[in-house]
């Protein structure tokens, strides 16, 4: 592997859905011949389909199948991370991909156009429900998954935006769940977007056991992609602590919490802090 380069294969296969298999030099992508042959004529179906490669690539790079064994749970939460890393994966090949981002551009060719843009995302987001995102234990509710590429899709943009105002996350959160496939979701269950970090906590656990003694399960990424896609996962608990509490402020700052509703927290706006949000097989 050569430092900055990643080469993954993508072949079209007799599947349902997207999915990476194989080891060591034999990993590979497996998406459907549909896929494949779907003209992207439309910015929804190219963020569509980076969403669904970028999933894949994040079960790619932190080793998802080759790595240590996985329990049921287990594989709910790196299928939760894989839907949130993917999602920065999307947005570092729309902003820096040699290939993407021409072809990004041709739908966008002005510089004011992150809001259509991110409406785009959510008719991904709702062709995502309504036809790839499953039902099945083992997986994110898809309202959940919705949610991780939001948060993924925000992480992005809080980084690579000089003093981005407060009230950014609430813009993308509307954007992208505003299709009515999402919107049918909120209403019938709101309940799947419960705030439970568990499976969080024990896909870091996973990447940690991993990662082993090395600084990093892939640490020949380029600097300039280790701010999105980082693959460390030793963060001491005050690294997480701060970065929970950042988030805090952030949602207070931007008003969509009030501090009785984080009453007992302490909102000391720490500075420096990493954005943690959040067996064996195919990985889908």
């Amino acid at each position: 592997m050569l430092r900055g380069k990643v080469e993954i294969r993508v072949e079209t296969a007799r599947v349902n859905a997207a999915c990476t298999r194989g080891a060591g030099d034999n990993v590979r992508i497996l998406i459907p011949r549909e896929m494949a042959d779907e003209v992207i004529d439309t910015p929804a179906k190219l963020f569509f389909h980076l969403l669904i490669i970028g999933h894949e690539i994040a079960h790619v790079v932190h080793r998802h199948i080759n790595g240590c064994g996985q329990s049921r749970d287990d594989y709910r939460a790196l299928e939760m991370w894989a839907d949130f890393y993917g999602a920065k994966v999307m947005m570092c090949l729309l902003t820096f991909g040699h290939r993407v981002r021409p072809k990004f551009k041709t739908f966008y060719p002005d510089t004011h156009f992150l809001e259509t843009a991110l409406e785009g995302m959510g008719e991904a987001a709702g062709r995502l429900v309504a036809g790839v995102y499953t039902t099945d234990r083992r997986y994110p509710y898809p309202l959940l998954r919705v949610g991780l590429v939001c948060n993924g899709v925000t992480s992005f943009l809080r980084r690579e935006i000089n003093d981005a105002p407060s009230i950014l996350p609430f813009s993308v959160y509307k954007r992208i769940f505003s299709s009515p496939q999402v919107k049918e979701l909120l209403l019938i269950n709101p309940e799947h977007l419960d705030a439970d970090f568990e499976p969080l906590e024990r896909a870091r656990r996973w990447h940690l056991q991993e990662q082993g003694e090395d600084a990093a399960i892939a640490p020949w990424l380029l600097p300039r992609f280790l701010d999105h896609l980082h693959t460390s996962f030793q963060q001491t608990p005050e690294e997480l602590e701060a970065s929970r509490i950042t988030r805090l402020n952030e949602l207070l700052d931007a008003g969509l919490l009030s501090e009785a509703d984080v009453i007992g927290d302490s909102f000391l706006h720490p500075t420096g802090s990493e954005d943690t949000t959040s067996g064996n097989g195919d990985h889908r």
